[in-house]
């Protein structure tokens, strides 16, 4: 009889499942994001955002001494050292030398002449679209793809030094590379800022095992300076060193070496 009302039981509970309702929208899987991730989100951006704030001060005070020197320079070259000759809107136009030239022409024309291809792409396309936010002009979205650069690229290098030191040595680092004497390059309408940026973030992501976006910064920088070939030196060595990756990259090469082989 026990028996009997157990089997019963049960067929009762597996008509009732088949028989109740249920939501379309209702999923077994958990939700993509979930309070605790959420969570981590949110102090990482905390974390980025302390960064900024903590090497702004610097970032500003070196860009304030570059506007004094903007606008004291073109004097020295002026008769009596007369301020009205110079239209202030004009004083920008003392960034605009040497190879800064060769860029705003491959933005504009391309590759017209065969010893501009020393000149790598990347910078030049990004001032080609800069172009749609400057009103077409090149100058002034290089000018801005270099200082934006250079503000990710302090951050960055911040970042790195800080979890290896502490957060006084990341500062000194921030702090003597921006007051270099030839880190005026970070700031004029050069790829140097944009370089670094991209390397330094290879670099990161490469500490933190992400191994594809540490490939796709890499590949960015290549597309930059050609000194970006040596970033497979320290990508390599890493790869190696984190036998997880290396294996599941082992044999993903393998699997494909096995299709392309021919019937």
């Amino acid at each position: 009889m026990d028996t009997f009302d157990t089997q019963e039981t049960t067929i009762t509970d597996d008509q009732s499942d088949r028989t109740s309702p249920k939501h379309p929208d209702e999923d077994t899987n958990p939700p993509a994001l979930t309070p605790g991730r959420f969570a981590g989100l949110k102090a990482t951006s905390l974390e980025w955002f302390r960064t900024l704030r903590s090497i702004f001060p610097i970032y500003i005070g070196v860009h304030l001494a570059f506007l004094v020197i903007t606008c004291l320079a073109p004097l020295y070259g002026i008769r009596d050292f007369a301020w009205g000759s110079v239209p202030i809107h004009t004083l920008w136009q003392s960034w605009h030398h040497w190879d800064t030239g060769h860029y705003l022409i491959i933005a504009t024309r391309g590759y017209d002449v065969y010893y501009r291809t020393a000149f790598f792409p990347l910078y030049p396309i990004l001032e080609r679209v800069g172009m749609v936010f400057t009103h077409n002009n090149p100058f002034t979205a290089g000018l801005l793809i270099s200082n934006i650069a250079g503000l990710v690229m302090l951050v960055v290098l911040y970042r790195l030094v800080k979890e290896d030191f502490d957060q006084e040595r990341a500062f000194r680092t921030v702090l003597y590379l921006s007051v270099f004497p030839t880190a005026f390059f970070f700031a004029a309408a050069y790829n140097e800022s944009l370089f670094l940026c991209l390397s330094l973030l290879s670099f990161y992501e490469m500490r933190h095992g992400r191994w594809w976006l540490a490939g796709l910064f890499g590949f960015l920088a290549g597309l930059t300076r050609p000194v970006a070939l040596l970033l497979l030196i320290p990508f390599a060595m890493n790869i190696c060193s984190n036998t997880s990756f290396a294996s599941k990259l082992f044999v993903s090469i393998s699997s494909v070496a096995h299709l392309s082989q021919p019937a």
